[in-house]
C-alpha cells in the first residue's frame, strides 16, 4: 500500500512550479508523475474512512493535483475550512 498522501507530498508539487525551482528531471518524469496518480488513487480508496479535516485535505489536494486542478489542491492545502469561510463572506 502506498503511504497516505499528507500535506508535504502536496505542497512539494505546488512547490515544483513556484519560483526558479528546477524542473523535475526527464529520467525521473515518468515516475514522479506515476507516483502522484498513485497517491490519488490511494487517497480515493482512503477518504471515506478518514475523520481528520486535516486529513482529508491533504487527501483531497493530491487527487486535485493529480487531475491537473493544482489552485484548488493549493486553497485545500493552505487554507482551513474557517479560512475559506471568511474569503466568502462580505
Amino acid at each position: 500500500m502506498a503511504p497516505p498522501a499528507g500535506p508535504s507530498r502536496s505542497i512539494i508539487e505546488l512547490a515544483r512550479t513556484e519560483r526558479e525551482n528546477p524542473a523535475v528531471p526527464k529520467w525521473l518524469e515518468k515516475e514522479y508523475f506515476n507516483a502522484i496518480q498513485e497517491l490519488a488513487k490511494s487517497g480515493a480508496s482512503e477518504i471515506m474512512l478518514t475523520e481528520e479535516p486535516e486529513a482529508v485535505r491533504s487527501i483531497l489536494s493530491v487527487m486535485a493535483i493529480a487531475k491537473g486542478l493544482r489552485t484548488h489542491g493549493k486553497f485545500l492545502v493552505e487554507y482551513s475550512e474557517d479560512e475559506l469561510l471568511d474569503m466568502e463572506s462580505p
